[in-house]
Order: structure tokens, then C-alpha cells, then sequence
């Protein structure tokens, strides 16, 4: 057993059998390609992490979905590398919560992570993988303008040690000013995870850039803005994962309602 963010050393004919989240995962080296076979633990389990290098496929059943890649000749070592997920993620309060006028607010969330299954030395990725499987929801005013997004599973939090500690979540801190003379309700909030940073602090834990949102006086409109850098909560972190979206601006006006309400389907 091993650690698993790390540089698998496999020959051919060997494999690696990863537990990580709710996911559990083989892949296999052969002369000419990598085989991996994934599938997921069912709810109410729970999560470990966990690698096991070992030269026997282990007896999956017909639940598995099974792909292969082929190359001239393959290469290795394996590397399993952290990411975050793909599209935004929408998390929500605990309980009903809103931002009083002038208010300044500090929130957290954890979001799971993604594993990169990358060969020939970390070169090729084969695979992305969530290690919680990700109920999608559409969110947006109407079914023909929005987006599909991850519903998050766990709720927003006013105190970082309010969150378990988990290897396989991430934790991003979310700042809510609310400069309006209005108070601020937030029902639904969508988090930009693909434009957000991936760190590693020195006890293992993983952290996000924290996300700025700002309601202007007398606006329907709030700034979303993202701090590249490691949380301070992270303490000496190290980057592990720039963010999937580098393009995007580093501060965006959405509408109010496109950034905290607009939920079609829960």
C-alpha cells in the first residue's frame, strides 16, 4: 500500500487497484496499452483511500465499465494525480441564510475531487474520474438559458472546523459582501470550480483559490471574483492543479440570481 497522489511504478503485466472516495478503481499495464475498470461503492458507504499495486485483476463485477489505450509500446510509471471537477458546482446553506445589508460573510464547502490517470510518466492522460459520482442539475432562469452543473453534496458552512476533514473533498472559502441596502438571500450558490486552483497543505488536506462575491449598492448585479493564490486557512500550500479554465477574467459580473437562486432542477 501506498501513497496514492504519486508516481506508481508498474511493469508490464502489473497493476494498481485504487480506493479512493467512493470510487474503486484498477488499471492495468500490458506490452501495447493501459486497461483501466472503474466503478463506484453504493451509497451509505463509506469513503477510503487507499492503492494496492499488485499483479492480479481483481474480480470486478459486470457493474464495471472497462476501457483500454493503446500505444506503440507503453510506458510507464503510472501517475494518479488530484484535479477538481469539470463544471461549476451548486452547494447551499445548511439552513436559510441571508447576508445582512453591509454585511460581510465568510463561508466554506468542500467539493470532491477528481482523479487524472495519466501513463508514460504522467505525459498521457487515459482518464478523468470523480471519486464521488456527480448528480448533475441544470441551473439557470429557464430551461433554455443556463447550464448543466454537479449538485454539491455537502452544505455551506460558516466555520472551516465545522467541515470534516476529508482526503477525497476539497475545501473552498467563500466571501459574501453584501454592500447593498438590501439584505442578501442566498438559497443556491454557484461555485466556479473549474476556474479554481487545487493546493496541498503540510498536514495533506486539499484547498481551492477562494472566491469573492460582491454585491454592489443599488445593483442586481454581483462581482465574482477569484483569488488565485493558496487560502491563508491552507497555510504553506503548494499548487498541485492550476485551474482547468486559465482564460476566463479574474473578476465577472454575473446577474444576482444566475450566481445564488436560479436552480430548475435540485
Amino acid at each position: 500500500m501506498s501513497e496514492i497522489w504519486a508516481q506508481h511504478a508498474l511493469d508490464v503485466g502489473d497493476g494498481a487497484e485504487l480506493h479512493a472516495g467512493m470510487l474503486r478503481l484498477w488499471v492495468g499495464r500490458g506490452v501495447h496499452d493501459w486497461t483501466l475498470g472503474w466503478r463506484y461503492a453504493p451509497e451509505g458507504r463509506d469513503p477510503v483511500m487507499a492503492v494496492v499495486l499488485s499483479a492480479d485483476e481483481p474480480a470486478l463485477d459486470d457493474e464495471v465499465q472497462r476501457c483500454s489505450y493503446a500505444f506503440p509500446h507503453s510506458q510507464g510509471p503510472l501517475v494518479l494525480a488530484p484535479m477538481l471537477a469539470d463544471r461549476p458546482v451548486i452547494v447551499q446553506p445548511m439552513h436559510e441564510l441571508t447576508v445582512a445589508p453591509r454585511s460581510l460573510v465568510q463561508l466554506y464547502v468542500t467539493t470532491s475531487l477528481w482523479v487524472g490517470v495519466r501513463a508514460e510518466g504522467g505525459e498521457q492522460l487515459l482518464r478523468e474520474l470523480p471519486l464521488v459520482q456527480p448528480k448533475q442539475t441544470w441551473f439557470g432562469p429557464s430551461t433554455i438559458e443556463g447550464e448543466w452543473c454537479y449538485a454539491g453534496r455537502l452544505p455551506l458552512m460558516r466555520l472551516a472546523e465545522g467541515i470534516s476533514s476529508r482526503p477525497h473533498r476539497a475545501t473552498t472559502p467563500l466571501l459574501i459582501r453584501n454592500r447593498s441596502t438590501e439584505p442578501l438571500a442566498v438559497v443556491r450558490a454557484r461555485l466556479p470550480v473549474p476556474r479554481l486552483s487545487l493546493f496541498r497543505s503540510p498536514d495533506g488536506g486539499f484547498w481551492t483559490s477562494r472566491v469573492s462575491v460582491v454585491r454592489r449598492e443599488g445593483s442586481d448585479q454581483v462581482e465574482v471574483e477569484v483569488l488565485p493564490r493558496a487560502p491563508d486557512e491552507a497555510g504553506q500550500a503548494v499548487l498541485v492543479a492550476p485551474a482547468r479554465d486559465q482564460g476566463s477574467d479574474n473578476v465577472v459580473s454575473r446577474a444576482l440570481g444566475s450566481m445564488f437562486s436560479h436552480s430548475l432542477i435540485p
